[in-house]
């Protein structure tokens, strides 16, 4: 999991460019499946917005 989230920050130092909302959708969904959790429910959670804060 450590490494994953690494990988995501090193793609977001060498493309700052990059969509980012789009890598860390899949990021979560594959971390996801890595949990052991259906690659459609992963797909759905993973594209849920994120909560408000604060």
């Amino acid at each position: 999991m450590g490494g994953s989230l690494l990988a995501l920050l090193d793609l977001h130092l060498a493309q700052p460019d990059a969509n980012g909302d789009e890598a860390a959708a899949a990021m979560a969904e594959m971390m996801l499946r890595m949990l052991g959790v259906p690659a459609d429910e992963a797909l759905d959670i993973a594209d849920r917005p994120l909560p408000a804060h604060g």
